[in-house]
């Protein structure tokens, strides 16, 4: 994993569906079921039905607004970008949707925004954020005392259908859906991420990531719906 200063000079990032390479690379995990006769649960077998690499996360250490309000709590901030392949299913299947679903494993660490929020047709999409603060004196209404650190992120040729929720959380999600018409989820690299609210007592951050795939495959007599499962992987989001 890497840490970088996404420093005042950087005001934007820019995400490419890059493939992973080896030094990218933290695992790949298998999408699987099981096979065998309905009730016997000794002559089951795992079967592999799509597999997902997941890259090692970018960690980007966000500057704090100046200045703090008076009495804030002490907090930083951190861009955190995670990444992953999905490879291709196996022959006769096809994926439904997919939810990657991250878990940090420290409650006082929050979700401040997730990006992409919505995804509905492919194109390169322009994500900004604000961290700052905004007070109002009681003595001057009209008045206000502020300052933030605005960024954009920006994601190079997504594909629809992306929808992410838990703004504000430990636990959120990213859901990806197959567009109407088209028969499964497109495999391929993507990025999605997350600004992370930590507070400042805090140095590391694990997190554990989970996938859950719906998918399809081809019987005689038409399409079923199978049951899969994908082991989850706790890694560490070490903070500076």
């Amino acid at each position: 994993m890497t840490e970088q200063n996404f420093s005042i000079e950087a005001d934007s990032l820019v995400l490419e569906p890059e493939d992973l390479v080896s030094g990218d690379l933290l695992t790949t995990l298998d999408i699987v079921s099981e096979q065998g006769t309905l009730g016997d649960e000794a002559g089951k077998f795992r079967v592999v039905d799509g597999r997902v690499s997941i890259g090692h996360s970018l960690v980007y250490k966000l500057p704090k607004p100046k200045p703090s309000p008076l009495g804030q709590r002490g907090e930083n901030f951190y861009l955190v970008v995670f990444r992953f392949t999905l490879h291709p299913p196996e022959s006769k299947r096809r994926y439904q949707n997919m939810k990657l679903t991250i878990k940090l494993l420290n409650p006082n660490a929050l979700a401040f925004k997730l990006m992409p929020t919505r995804v509905t047709t492919e194109e390169d999409v322009n994500q900004s954020f604000d961290i700052g603060f905004s007070v109002t004196p009681s003595a001057s209404p009209k008045t206000s005392i502020g300052a933030n650190v605005k960024r954009t992120v920006t994601f190079k040729k997504l594909s629809p259908i992306i929808e992410a929720c838990g703004d504000g959380e430990s636990d959120f999600y990213w859901l990806f859906s197959k567009p109407h018409g088209m028969e499964t989820v497109e495999h391929g690299s993507r990025r999605v991420a997350a600004v992370i609210r930590v507070p400042d007592e805090v140095h590391s951050l694990s997190a554990t990531i989970q996938w859950k795939v719906s998918l399809d495959r081809s019987f005689i007599g038409g399409w079923r719906n199978v049951p899969v499962s994908v082991e989850p992987i706790t890694v560490n989001l070490p903070l500076i």
